[in-house]
């Protein structure tokens, strides 16, 4: 894979095709990373950077743009500000969709460079003692991460104040696979044992309430919601704006035109 990365091996395999790169996130890393992989492999990029420059902006849908889109492409990569935006594009894209993050939901394919990085510096992946550090409530990319080191048996530390913990429902399905994180406020607890370190940065932009959410984490007083995707409620409500945003985006997609259908590009 390193060849191919670095652009000494050439492969063309997507030759002809066409990558729909949606990012209605600030990001370089992962935006950049799947245009220049498009690029290596043949494949030709059409991109939306802000969400401003598209028609959601005049009252379109997420379902909706999903379905133009897909039209038009492919292949889809979405980074969305909203949790479960993904799920939702999938189920109105005939063309497969890569979740390049949603909200302060997961990251998937940023575990697997994540992944790649630990066995290369360690050898391997199993049975490692991982320490994972710092916004842990917020940070999608820990969300994804401990869940995929749960099948290679690593033993893992959750170091964050209470308030930016781990939510409960990801820790209870970390358990429910057999890893039984231990948690702590305190980094001089468990770094002894750590064979690595993933610190990760506080997520202010995905506070809620930032006049009340400071950088100390005072605990949050807004009010619990249903989630958008899967069972439970995850603490202070985050998933609130996401839920609704999401539900509307299925009830007027669905509701104009059902299910994706087989399409003519023109």
């Amino acid at each position: 894979m390193v060849p191919y990365a670095l652009g000494d091996k050439v492969e063309r395999i997507l030759d002809g095709k066409i990558l729909g790169n949606l990012f209605f996130e600030p990001s370089t890393r992962t935006k950049l990373s799947f245009e220049s992989a498009a690029y290596r492999l043949g494949c030709d990029v059409i991109d939306v950077s802000e969400m401003s420059m598209t028609s959601i902006s005049k009252g379109e849908t997420l379902a909706d743009t999903i379905k133009m889109v897909d039209a038009y492409c492919d292949l889809i990569v979405l980074r969305h500000p909203y949790e479960g935006a993904a799920r939702l594009a999938a189920k109105f894209s005939i063309n497969p969709v890569i979740n390049a993050g949603d909200g302060a939901g997961s990251h998937p394919t940023q575990t697997l460079l994540d992944l790649f990085t630990m066995r290369e510096a360690k050898g391997t992946l199993d049975g490692l003692n991982i320490v994972l550090v710092g916004d842990l409530k917020y940070g999608r990319t820990v969300h994804s991460l401990a869940n995929a080191l749960t099948m290679f048996g690593a033993k893992i530390s959750l170091v964050a104040p209470e308030s930016l913990q781990m939510p409960d429902d990801i820790v209870s399905n970390l358990e429910e696979k057999g890893c039984h994180p231990y948690k702590t406020a305190i980094l001089e607890d468990v770094i002894d044992q750590a064979d690595v370190l993933y610190v990760t940065r506080i997520q202010r932009e995905r506070f809620p309430d930032r006049q009340r959410d400071t950088e100390r984490g005072q605990e949050r007083h807004d009010s619990h919601a249903p989630a958008a995707q899967g069972g439970g409620d995850r603490a202070g409500g985050r998933r609130d704006p996401a839920r609704q945003v999401l539900q509307a985006g299925v009830q007027r997609g669905a509701g104009q035109d059902g299910p994706p259908q087989r399409h003519t590009r023109r």
